[in-house]
């Protein structure tokens, strides 16, 4: 794959549902983003040997909620040294509108996420972690392929991954993690995650807008 088609596996943390009791404040959607499929094979590379050197079975996922903070902190050191980007939409879902849950709320903030991405891009690929059912991924996939304004930026693939058997989506977990776990000002390692791995952010934008354009972490 040559320089100029961008690899992105997008996860989120937090959950879409409308805001109250049972639900989180946060929604948050992570991109991480990858210029060449080498420097995506290393990162996947760097996180197997991550898993080895523990001593985990190598069909093991890493995921953040599943993660003390002594594995976290592991997992983004080792990835430090590789070389991809991050972008974040957060969502705030005490500002939202009522009207803002009378649509799939994920579908649409996945489509604006990966709109307001779309200026670092030229021609790319997307990877989207796949939890819903085969119905609901098929009209998805479709309405992301369809109705995306991308600017010069050209989707050249849609499709999702296997969280399980995919390093890579396993990493986008846990960015969106690590961004949504700084949230909670409640929590004694909300100050933990996002240090280790500051460089590696491009971009976080916070959904409703601020006036004040102020970045939300």
């Amino acid at each position: 794959m040559t320089k100029g088609k961008e690899l992105l596996y997008i996860d989120d943390a937090g959950d879409p549902g409308k805001y109250g009791v049972s639900s989180t404040r946060y929604f948050v959607i992570a991109i991480v983003i990858f210029d060449d499929e080498l420097e995506a094979e290393a990162t996947s590379l760097e996180i197997k040997r991550l898993r080895r050197s523990l001593g985990w079975r190598p069909d093991y996922e890493f995921k953040f909620n599943k993660m003390n903070l002594d594995i976290r902190t592991k997992f983004l050191s080792a990835v430090r040294k590789c070389n991809f980007r991050i972008f974040a939409c957060v969502v705030d879902k005490k500002r939202l509108p009522p009207s803002a849950h009378r649509t799939n709320l994920y579908d649409a903030i996945v489509r604006h996420a990966i709109e307001s991405c779309a200026k670092y891009l030229t021609s790319f690929t997307v990877r989207l972690d796949g939890k819903s059912d085969k119905i609901h991924k098929r009209i998805a996939a479709a309405y992301f392929r369809k109705g995306l304004k991308y600017g010069n930026a050209r989707l050249l693939s849609f499709r999702y991954a296997n969280s399980q058997k995919d390093n890579l989506v396993q990493l986008a977990d846990v960015v969106a993690g690590s961004i949504n776990r700084s949230l909670q000002k409640d929590k004694t390692d909300h100050g933990k995650y996002l240090p280790i791995i500051k460089q590696k952010f491009i971009e976080v934008i916070e959904y409703p807008k601020k006036q004040n354009g102020s970045s939300p972490i």
